[in-house]
């Protein structure tokens, strides 16, 4: 059920995939009984879903940068370097909302019930916000970015999903050296969000 509210977040203009997805979280609503489970539904498409694929994507950024892989071996991950990998590489490509009042937004002036499209990978390599926007840099210290949303919107899974990519992320560049792409990557998804469907490589282990 979850795959099926990702793939329709994936591709959003696909009438069949908002259907299946619309069915899915009716359904797995009905899973999740009332007591303490503050994540829910959401949380658990979240967790299962977009952290999987936000991983494929960062992983497949630092395979693509042997010197920063290279420089994280050596010295250990740290928070900066995820929050750089989840500028970088991200997940989420555009957003879309209906704006519920008039807004004059840096000169542009938005209408109540105009849609909007919000390209989240555009404002995460923003020239005016990050020096050096399209490089990948783990030692960047500005954060700021959007992959997962800000203030109010934030993922519901937020906090959970960088722990995740902490966890999962440190102990193959503690034990690996390099890393290079054993085959092509495959890609899934859509307009919405696309990840590497599978990510197969080969590594070298370091000394010690």
């Amino acid at each position: 059920m979850a795959q099926r509210v990702s793939a329709a977040s994936a591709e959003p203009h696909d009438p069949t995939l908002r259907a299946g997805a619309k069915s899915a979280n009716a359904e797995l609503r009905g899973r999740f009984h009332s007591g303490p489970v503050p994540l829910r539904d959401s949380g658990f498409v979240a967790l299962s879903q977009t952290a999987v694929c936000l991983l494929g994507n960062a992983w497949f950024a630092l395979v693509q940068h042997s010197k920063d892989w290279r420089l994280l071996h050596q010295h250990g991950l740290t928070e900066q370097a995820i929050q750089e990998l989840l500028r970088y590489a991200g997940l989420v490509r555009t957003l879309y909302r209906t704006a519920t009042t008039d807004i004059d937004l840096n000169g542009s002036f938005i209408r109540k019930g105009e849609r909007i499209i919000l390209r989240i990978i555009a404002a995460n390599h923003d020239p005016e916000r990050f020096c050096c926007a399209n490089e990948l840099d783990v030692t960047r210290r500005d954060g700021g970015h959007l992959t997962l949303g800000a203030g109010p919107h934030l993922c519901v899974a937020a906090g959970l999903i960088h722990m995740a990519a902490v966890s999962m992320t440190a102990p193959l560049l503690q034990r690996f050296a390099s890393a290079n792409l054993a085959r092509p990557v495959e890609w899934q998804g859509g307009s919405g969000f696309r990840s590497p469907r599978s990510l197969w490589v080969c590594f070298t282990e370091g000394e010690g």
